[in-house]
């Protein structure tokens, strides 16, 4: 028989802040969230559910292998599914982290769609202080320390005070006491400054949730067969080494030799990549829906170009809007194929009236007295040098040979040989050796396109030139991208707050923003890309939105008719007994 919760068990909506809700001993707890996770899903989500797994009943066991089918991740990968199957074990113990007490079921795995949904997790414990990126992190740290499967948590936790030869149900029924707020706010008696992750387990998890944000974008879309999808899994790889190198810049390519602590961790998450767990969302949330009733997403159709490709749009969509890729990209400018002109730029890209992504690529230069160029001597001339004694680089800054940006602009381009374009929404994206965010801070006067010899400015103020062009005099900004005229060199320079970009977001977590460094680079590469007009990308948000309220249509049943699905949702006290039935 399934798992039976009564009308008179129906969950409380009351938050957690609203009262301290006291429990006699672990059981009454497991109860007490079982009831409020079934509170969470509409009758329709629950029959989907149910026909997605295959399975009757909510206690019915799920095998680490339906759940490496369920989630789709590669066969092959050991790591990987070893480290996702321990989250969800984890997960479906909540709150008890760490203990695994308990097995994965139907109805504990509707749990761990919760609590790695951002907003229904919030709603579910209650309370929108509760950290869901600590939470992830634990899980993280839980599921790479843990091999055995034993408790993990802290020494004082009651549920160890038994030996291991008592049954599961005599430890759970133990009269203890648990108050649930000490136990939420404790993450189960959890150290988190004793946790740390092994970078390569991290680089293997964040792989996959890259790849899954390319061919998941959204919980109803269809994924293609595993084969298909893990194809360019070292491309992939080498986007999320640049994010695991803004938590840890000294890593180079030995994985084994570096662990991540949270500190590192929460300041990247709540940065530089905010919207990294959006495809773990997706893909939870993908259980949700009947195979018939998914759909192909446009997203999954992707251009590609020597930067462009579905890695570097996955490292883009962890910082940028979704809505920005979900139109097509256009190809504007491309300059091994147009050439490197800012003529040629100009004439692709000025008719463009939606917003761009400027994609810029090049070989770093150590040294500027070793690069003996003869049009990089004079360019040195007309900018301006940053003091050797004002250098302070990041060590990947140091050891590795190529450099990549991308910068966003929501604004058409224009000639500004006197005047800028650019708005609050346009931000310079470090892509390589790591991911970085500077941000607009002006609503104007941010980026100049000057055809009189003097290049793009991004955050620079425009150059002075005398003597008919000939003499040039850049002026960089405290926070900038310049590429000269020629677009063969390019400079990014940090020397701070005062300029029109905020300062690193890295660095500003970690309260070293004044840091100053500067970064000369040969350009190899310059693209621009268009992210769809604005009638375009309407016209598709109301597409998907019909696609998504269709799928629900057909998800639609009639429940009088198809009684195993009604026994279900009696089963569970969302109809019958005079139940209405619904979310929360």
């Amino acid at each position: 028989m399934g798992q039976h919760i009564s009308s008179a068990e129906k969950p409380n909506t009351k938050t957690h802040n609203e009262k301290e809700i006291q429990f006699g001993n672990a059981l009454e707890v497991q109860k007490y969230f079982q009831k409020r996770t079934i509170g969470h899903f509409t009758p329709l989500e629950l029959i989907s559910y149910k026909n997605k797994l295959n399975h009757d009943h909510l206690d019915d066991m799920i095998t680490k292998e339906e759940i490496i089918q369920l989630l789709h991740l590669p066969d092959d990968n050991v790591i990987l599914s070893n480290m996702i199957f321990n989250m969800v074990h984890s997960l479906c113990n909540f709150p008890f982290l760490g203990e695994r007490i308990w097995d994965i079921t139907a109805g504990n795995l509707l749990t761990c769609i919760i609590l790695l949904d951002n907003d229904r997790c919030q709603r579910f414990i209650g309370s929108k202080s509760y950290d869901q990126i600590k939470l992830l992190f634990i899980l993280l740290c839980l599921s790479t320390n843990n091999s055995s499967g034993k408790p993990l948590s802290a020494s004082n936790s009651k549920l160890r005070e038994k030996s291991e030869n008592i049954s599961t149900t005599s430890i759970y029924s133990q009269e203890i006491g648990y108050n649930l707020t000490d136990i939420l706010q404790s993450y189960n008696g959890i150290s988190i400054d004793d946790l740390s992750v092994p970078a390569l387990s991290l680089s293997e998890c964040f792989t996959w949730t890259l790849i899954m944000s390319i061919k998941c974008p959204t919980a109803n879309c269809k994924i293609l067969p595993n084969e298909t999808i893990y194809n360019s899994w070292n491309e992939y790889q080498k986007a999320s080494l640049n994010i695991l190198r803004s938590m840890d810049s000294s890593i180079v390519s030995n994985l084994d030799d570096y662990r991540i602590s949270f500190t590192q961790f929460e300041n990247v998450f709540t940065s530089v990549v905010p919207n990294f767990t959006h495809p773990l969302e997706n893909i939870m949330n993908h259980l949700l829906y009947m195979d018939k009733d998914l759909i192909n997403h446009p997203v999954m159709e992707i251009p590609k170009s020597k930067l462009m490709s579905e890695s570097l749009l996955a490292q883009l969509s962890t910082t940028l809007p979704k809505e920005l890729f979900i139109s097509k990209l256009q190809k504007l400018y491309i300059g091994r194929q147009s050439g490197f002109s800012m003529r040629s730029l100009q004439s692709k890209c000025f008719k463009w009236l939606a917003p761009t992504i400027l994609l810029v690529s090049g070989l770093i230069i150590p040294n500027d007295e070793e690069y003996n160029n003869p049009r990089f001597k004079r360019f040195l001339q007309e900018f301006p040098k940053l003091n050797d004694n004002e250098q302070s680089l990041e060590p990947c800054h140091s050891y590795k040979k190529k450099i990549s940006f991308a910068v966003y602009i929501d604004e058409p381009w224009r000639v500004t040989n006197k005047e800028f374009f650019g708005d609050l929404n346009s931000r310079i994206i470090e892509l390589s050796p790591r991911q970085d965010i500077f941000k607009s801070l002006k609503s104007h006067e941010l980026i100049y396109f000057n055809t009189i010899g003097c290049g793009i400015g991004i955050g620079d103020k425009q150059p002075h030139v005398s003597n008919g062009a000939n003499s040039r005099k850049y002026q960089p900004g405290n926070v900038s991208l310049t590429l000269e005229s020629t677009l063969e060199f390019a400079v990014f320079r940090h020397v701070g707050h005062g300029g029109a970009f905020s300062p690193s977001e890295l660095l500003t977590k970690r309260g070293t923003e004044e840091e100053s460094f500067e970064i000369k680079f040969i350009i190899q590469d310059v693209e621009v890309w268009g992210c769809g007009g604005e009638k375009e990308l309407e016209e598709q948000m109301k597409q998907l939105a019909w696609e998504e309220a269709e799928a629900k249509r057909r998800q639609q049943v009639n429940l009088k008719s198809i009684s195993e699905d009604r026994a279900l949702l009696e089963m569970v006290g969302l109809v019958g007994q005079h139940q209405s039935g619904g979310s929360m």
